[in-house]
């Protein structure tokens, strides 16, 4: 379970940032053209400087039953620009 729901990148938020938000489709190999893989999580470090990187995952969408497997796709600083949504979920049942 990803907690960071998306994370934003860009001086124009939200319009002129690019969004990279869990389940959105990518596009992995330019040359096939389609869209077969998804970002599945996106993790939170800090390294020995003390930057804050995310690391953002994708795993293939399965055709024809073939094995869903997960790689590292890009890592991003935290930097000025960085808008960070995380994701509120809870496995209990909330009673009004």
């Amino acid at each position: 379970m990803s907690y960071i729901r998306r994370v934003s990148e860009g001086p124009n938020f939200p319009d002129g940032a690019v969004h990279f938000q869990v389940g959105k489709d990518v596009i992995w190999n330019r040359q096939e053209g389609r869209k077969t893989h998804e970002i599945s999580h996106i993790f939170e470090e800090k390294n020995e400087m003390g930057l804050t990187l995310f690391h953002i995952y994708i795993k293939n969408k399965p055709l024809n039953g073939e094995l869903v497997s997960e790689v590292l796709w890009k890592t991003v600083p935290q930097g000025m620009y960085t808008v960070v949504e995380y994701a509120i979920s809870s496995e209990e049942e909330i009673v009004i």
